[in-house]
């Protein structure tokens, strides 16, 4: 009876190199398809920003602050400040003159202050500013003011103010899906002339040149926080995020103040200021993946409270001049409920300054050769087209290789490993039916007692076989799992490459470079689906 039992081996072959090859090809097109060809028909998919915003952090911890320690401080105007100088809301042109004259005692490279002065105001206080701004042109300290754009695209300040200042451009467009602010445009759209403060200041200030600035910078948000950033604080019995500086008692909805017992013992930075970087990505991208969890990155350039400057001791004078002298100093505002705001991947919320910041840090790591942003679907002859093109070919041939791996190697030690388990089954069964015949090799009865003979072996050793059949299955699961975990590790590793030479040596977009990665490893799962499939169809034939 034993003859009925299974084969012992299976004669399982590889399939030829071709058969392979086109299986990949075929992966390659349909995760093509999925990854590239659907969004366009269906629009834009969250799930592409989604990655990216996981993504962003392992970017930005290859990005070295190198510049941001050299050339750009960002000072903040905020509700203190203005409180302290009894202003009212908007502060006079003379609060911000004087400002800008107390940041020029520093000799800096150059002033940008990221406030629009459009509107006429019926005081004239617009002279103590027109001053300031004649003093910046003798001492040959450039000054950089936002400015409007009227009807013509044309860049626009208030009457008294113009030829004063260089007028830069502050526009920019967060994505219409996360309203995160992926991009910054060189130049305001459908403008020739109106030129961003970022490439103004990289420019005029800095000395270099861009021939063709058209093309958006693709935005690189560095990962490693300063520790003199935002001091926004969150309120740990109920979340609400404020600022620190309120310098009362705490009562009628104001907040303590940050040197008191209260404040320490009730307060937090609403950010993570670590300065290892495993704690900095795990923190962001569990941030990422559920924003109400963890907390975003503190601010990657240096920040200084205008407050700072009012009566600095000798220490305070020492680092206001490192802050300040010789460096890009940006203006900006905090206000408490201010809506010049920007969606960071990495920092979340921040003052709209700092979008600036880290648009003249891009262009002074990267020069010229900024990282552009591009659309996969709108190809044109250029050179960011052709990087992304090219770097689209080599994740059809990552999922080639790792086809062929899995094919040669990895199916080949699962059908080894469930041919061995198979032989030993067998070799049991035989034994088993050996031992019972020659138990009764004497006794030429009738073929049914040596069945029954049979069975009851069976039936006496079912206990150990049960024993050993569960702890085969929990080998076999162990096995399978490991299989699958080195599958798991060499998709990983494909999308760390893909990152790598995508952002870091084509100077691809991460937005771009995280589609590819997409359409590479969709065409990767579907490989694994079928041979999930596979796997399932031949399990219902065995049975």
């Amino acid at each position: 009876m034993a003859e009925s039992g299974p084969t012992k081996k299976s004669d399982k072959t590889h399939p030829p190199f071709r058969e392979t090859l086109l299986r990949a090809i075929g992966a390659c097109v349909i995760g093509a398809i999925v990854a590239i060809v659907i969004p366009n028909v269906f629009g834009e998919e969250f799930a592409t920003r989604k990655a990216a915003r996981v993504v962003a952090p392992f970017v930005g911890a290859f990005y070295k602050p190198d510049a941001r320690n050299d050339d750009i401080t960002v000072v903040l105007v905020d509700d203190k400040v203005i409180d302290d100088n009894h202003e009212s809301w908007p502060p006079s042109y003379d609060f911000y003159a004087k400002i800008v004259s107390d940041v020029g005692k520093y000799r800096p490279s150059a002033i940008f202050v990221d406030l629009i002065f459009s509107s006429v105001r019926t005081d004239a206080s617009v002279k103590g500013l027109q001053n300031v701004l004649k003093q910046m042109q003798a001492e040959h300290i450039p000054v950089f003011l936002a400015a409007g754009l009227n009807d013509k695209r044309e860049l626009f300040v208030r009457d008294g103010l113009e030829g004063l200042a260089t007028k830069v451009a502050v526009e920019y467009d967060p994505d219409d899906i996360d309203h995160v602010v992926w991009t910054y445009p060189m130049v305001a759209r459908d403008s020739k002339h109106a030129r961003s403060a970022a490439l103004a200041i990289y420019e005029d200030a800095l000395h270099h040149q861009i021939e063709d600035p058209k093309e958006e910078l693709a935005l690189t948000w560095g990962l490693y926080p300063v520790r003199d950033g935002i001091e926004w604080t969150v309120l740990n019995g109920n979340g609400r995020r404020e600022a620190a500086h309120k310098d009362n008692d705490g009562e009628n909805g104001h907040y303590p103040d940050p040197a008191s017992d209260v404040f320490k013992e009730n307060y937090d930075l609403y950010c993570n200021e670590s300065q290892q970087a495993t704690p900095l990505v795990i923190g962001a991208v569990w941030h990422a993946l559920a924003a109400k969890h963890g907390r975003p990155v503190c601010v990657f350039h240096h920040t200084l409270y205008v407050r700072e400057m009012s009566y600095p001791n000798e220490s305070q004078s020492n680092r206001l001049e490192w802050l300040l002298k010789d460096k890009v100093v940006m203006i900006g505002s905090a206000f408490g409920y201010s809506n010049d705001v920007v969606v960071s991947p990495i920092q979340d919320r921040v003052p709209g300054v700092y979008l600036h910041a880290m648009a003249l840090d891009n262009l002074i790591t990267r020069g010229p050769d900024y990282t552009k942003a591009i659309e996969l679907h709108e190809l044109e002859a250029d050179g960011p087209h052709a990087r992304a093109l090219l770097l689209l070919v080599i994740g059809g041939v990552c999922v080639l290789l790792l086809a062929l791996f899995k094919e040669r190697l990895i199916e080949p030690m699962k059908d080894s490993y469930r041919d061995a388990r198979q032989t030993e089954r067998i070799e049991i069964d035989e034994t088993i039916v050996a031992t019972t015949r020659a138990s009764d090799s004497n006794d030429h009865e009738s073929e049914q007692r040596v069945t029954l003979q049979l069975h009851a072996e069976v039936v006496k050793q079912r206990p150990g076989r049960k024993r050993r059949r569960f702890l085969a299955r929990l080998a076999e699961g162990v096995f399978l799992t490991r299989m699958k975990a080195l599958e798991v590790l060499l998709s990983v590793v494909m999308i760390c490459v893909l990152l790598y030479l995508g952002h870091w040596v084509f100077n691809v977009p991460y937005l771009a470079v995280v589609h590819v990665t997409l359409f590479a490893l969709v065409a990767e799962w579907f490989e694994w689906n079928k041979k999930l499939i596979d796997w399932y169809l031949g399990e219902k034939e065995m049975s």
